[in-house]
């Protein structure tokens, strides 16, 4: 159903911002091949436990010398660590200067003027994809609170399942939470979608 709100959209040409991030990063995998803890990792590079760790969780993207040490360290190019999303080669759509939003409810193009305008008048609205129509943000939040009322302990109970090593309770309930916003973002999108163009086919 929703494809068939972006058709107008991508006959001009452009598509709604890709919610991935730029950089795909394939570093958990390296190590777990090559057998190489982060400990040893931090000392073999030099990096701080807590810079490995916000590059590891995707939080932040090295500078070229830390990328540099971690292939070398690893004894792989920097290319088999970090990868280019498609979403690397999205630029905004601007019209006059203004980024363009995409109204799922009314299927036109709206200046990010406009959309500010409309959200202080009306708030925040989101798209009901199943149902075709606009809720509140009011609405949204009580279907968030009965999702993780209904589904939380089944999704940290997958999230356990899924790790091989032993975690912290706190990152199991992370991960599941983490899974029932993005289940509900797609379900239901704000109603207007920032635009954007490929600037390259990847």
């Amino acid at each position: 159903m929703m494809e068939s709100r972006l058709e107008l959209l991508h006959e001009m040409g452009y598509r709604i911002e890709s919610k991935e991030p730029p950089v795909r990063l394939k570093l958990r995998e390296i190590m777990k091949n090559k057998r190489m803890t982060a400990s040893r990792l931090v000392k073999e590079t030099g990096l701080s436990r807590q810079t490995l760790n916000v590059i590891m969780k995707g939080e932040q993207n090295p500078r070229i010398d830390v990328a540099l040490k971690l292939a070398e360290v690893l004894q792989v190019s920097v290319e088999d660590i970090f990868a280019l999303n498609d979403s690397a080669w999205e630029t905004m759509v601007l019209q006059d200067g203004r980024a363009l939003f995409w109204d799922l409810a009314e299927l036109q193009l709206i200046e990010g003027p406009v959309v500010k305008q409309i959200e202080e008048a009306t708030g925040i609205e989101h798209w009901d994809t199943e149902n075709e129509t606009l809720i509140s943000e009011e609405e949204f939040l009580r279907i968030w609170d009965e999702e993780l009322k209904n589904h939380l302990d089944e999704e940290i109970e997958k999230a356990r399942e899924a790790q091989v090593s032993r975690r912290d309770e706190k990152i199991f309930q992370k991960m599941a939470r983490d899974t029932i916003e993005k289940r509900l973002r797609e379900k239901y999108p704000t109603r207007f979608q920032r635009v954007v163009q490929t600037i390259r086919h990847a």
